[in-house]
């Protein structure tokens, strides 16, 4: 398992509410998908329209790809649970521990701010 903090390369934002349209882009042959198919996919999906299986399959190897380049990545032994924001709450921690098990035995990825 993998797990990436900080900035993202890039960022889309999705704000369709309604029914997507069921056009379809072709379907990809491989997980190797050029810097313009990703652009026109983004661009297809901010225009909600469907795009294929395989080209989110494609999406999916292109962003791990990305992510797995980043200075910021850390690899997680599987299985792990993955904890939200405790909010800097200690009693909180513990019962974690006693509900989710304890470390080592256990892989935990805290995601928060750890500072409250």
């Amino acid at each position: 398992a993998t797990l990436f903090s900080g900035a993202y390369r890039r960022r889309a934002t999705f704000s369709c509410v309604r029914p997507c349209a069921s056009r379809h882009l072709g379907a990809m042959a491989d997980a190797h998908v050029s810097s313009r198919d990703v652009d026109e996919h983004i661009s297809s999906l901010k225009q909600c329209k469907i795009i294929s299986e395989d080209a989110v399959k494609a999406l999916c190897e292109k962003a791990k790809e990305i992510l797995m380049e980043e200075s910021n990545v850390h690899h997680v032994p599987i299985p792990a649970v993955v904890v939200g924001d405790i909010h800097g709450q200690f009693y909180d921690l513990l019962e974690l521990f006693d509900v989710g098990g304890q470390v080592p035995s256990v892989n935990y990825v805290f995601m928060g701010d750890f500072v409250d």
